[in-house]
């Protein structure tokens, strides 16, 4: 106060206690004044003229920054931005603001850091255009990127828009590091739009500007999302292994880069991804045990929206290992994690999870609706990976009770996402459930065993002994039913024989069931 009225200390004092006495201000502890009441506030500040106000909230922003050294300007920033702002020194309350914001970001007041971002690309507009302007916009739409990720979701239009207008800038101001940072953000819409191919092309980019710039191959870690495109294309076994080399490798600089400019932890991303793909090839035990390493590794860096993301990983493992009751518990687990923390993506992916254990549990018309009202609110995100197989859910609760013609619909719709978005993992199981629904149905048996032969040949030609042994279990009681026993023992042995581990999962164990009734 006493710099920026240009006062000495005895002056600022007496007028402190003339209007201390007047009831115009209080104390708030040691050398801390405010105004009695907010009318009076807005009536001084209204008796001063506007070049006298501009020149005040400068001297206030210089007075704030001189009293705080570089480090313990975290505090201040945002009162420095809005001082800067109000004395008309856009350039000035810029960095101040985006300081601000990344304060913001540190304690997960997340909105807030958005807020304040969103003013600064507002203020930039201000100054005159040009390459100056541009690259502080291109340094703010780096910096609202992973915000919308964890707020609004990963396939969010806020988000994609962000990223295209910081490709675009990109090409006229941005540098290799920028444009990687950048292609990193497109390549997780990409995925979770189910734009699978176009992951591919992001990736062959990073791997260019990476030759370029540092003359070395990508890192593992850059991978990632190439190697969840590769799980969902139905090439598993590639995802897999690629899975493997991104954890063994454990580049603690690239996964602190990434966690910083992504919001994303890759490590334990990977881990979680990773359990679905060894569930898929036969690894019951190893992928849980994977998807709770996931689990681990966040909860111990103390990490909220990594933590809503391993946990609805987790909750869809439990699903596919099948065990009802433990699949229901974590994902309630998993819908109140990405509830507390503001997780929308996360949200509406263990919405469907909810709803799915409670309509199977009780598969009435209120809880089919709701399973139906989960998968729209999720398509309505502009999400789609993974939607063939969160229709395959609602089609295996209409199936038990006999809606059969609503199941097949399903089927359909998940077929023609599938086909539109080349997501081929689930298609065995698809076809699979095709077939429990023909015979429900009435269907010619014929029909129904060429859908479980296509589905078994699709588990095999993608290595997914787990959704082989599904559609051979559907298959064997088929062909019981025709008296073809010997060929449904022989069909069924050989690939029970081919697992090791997971043994007491329901599917096993129903397979151990349905060979000893041959």
């Amino acid at each position: 106060m006493i710099t920026v009225g240009n006062a000495d200390a005895d002056s600022a004092v007496r007028a402190l206690d003339e209007l201390w006495h007047k009831r115009i201000v209080r104390e708030h502890g040691a050398n801390s004044y405010d105004f009695t009441h907010d009318k009076l506030r807005e009536v001084a500040y209204g008796e001063i003229s506007a070049p006298q106000r501009r020149m005040l909230h400068r001297r206030v922003a210089q007075a704030l920054e001189a009293l705080h050294v570089e480090e313990d300007l975290d505090s201040v920033s945002g009162q420095i931005a809005s001082h800067y702002e109000r004395a008309g020194m856009i350039e000035q309350a810029l960095p101040s603001y985006q300081r601000a914001a990344a304060v913001a970001q540190r304690v997960y007041a997340n909105e807030d850091a958005i807020s304040l971002l969103s003013r600064s690309l507002e203020l930039l507009e201000l100054l005159p255009a040009g390459a100056k302007r541009d690259k502080q916009e291109l340094s703010l739409q780096l910096a609202l990127a992973p915000l919308y990720r964890v707020t609004k979701g990963w396939a969010a239009p806020e988000l994609e828009g962000v990223l295209d207008r910081a490709l675009a800038l990109c090409d006229t101001v941005g540098d290799d590091a920028q444009r990687a940072q950048t292609l990193y953000g497109l390549q997780s819409v990409y995925v979770v739009q189910a734009k699978l191919e176009r992951v591919q092309m992001a990736s062959d980019e990073l791997h260019t500007l990476y030759q370029r710039s540092l003359g070395t191959e990508l890192p593992p870690f850059a991978g990632m999302m190439l190697a969840g495109a590769r799980l969902h294309l139905g090439r598993i076994t590639e995802a897999n292994a690629q899975f493997a080399e991104i954890i063994a490798a454990h580049d603690p600089d690239q996964l602190l880069y990434l966690q910083e400019s992504q919001g994303v932890n890759y490590a334990a991303h990977a881990r979680a991804w990773q359990s679905h793909a060894l569930w898929c090839l036969g690894y019951p035990q190893q992928a849980l045990s994977r998807g709770l390493d996931a689990v681990k590794l966040v909860q111990d860096l103390d990490q909220p929206f990594n933590q809503a993301l391993v946990s609805a990983y987790l909750a869809l493992l439990q699903q596919l290992r099948a065990d009802e009751a433990v699949a229901r518990e974590h994902a309630e687990q998993a819908h109140a994690l990405a509830s507390n923390y503001q997780a929308p993506y996360y949200r509406a992916w263990a919405g469907i999870l909810v709803s799915y254990a409670l309509a199977l549990e009780q598969p009435n018309e209120e809880r089919i609706g709701r399973l139906r009202g989960s998968i729209a609110e999720f398509k309505a995100s502009g999400a789609r990976l993974r939607l063939p197989y969160y229709l395959s859910l609602l089609a295996q609760v209409c199936g038990k009770v006999g809606r059969v013609e609503e199941g097949l619909a399903s089927i359909d719709e998940a077929l023609a996402e599938a086909r539109t978005h080349n997501e081929r993992w689930w298609d065995g199981e698809l076809h699979r459930l095709r077939g429990e629904l023909l015979l429900m149905h009435g269907a010619d048996a014929s029909d129904v065993e060429a859908a479980l032969l296509r589905a078994i040949e699709i588990a095999r030609s993608q290595q997914a002994r787990s959704l082989e042994l599904r559609a051979t279990m559907s298959l064997a009681r088929l062909w019981i039913a025709q008296n073809r026993s010997d060929d449904a023992r022989q069909q069924l042995s050989d690939l029970y024989a081919w697992f090791t581990e997971g043994l007491d999962t329901p599917d096993l164990q129903a397979a151990r069931l349905l060979l000893a009734h041959l």
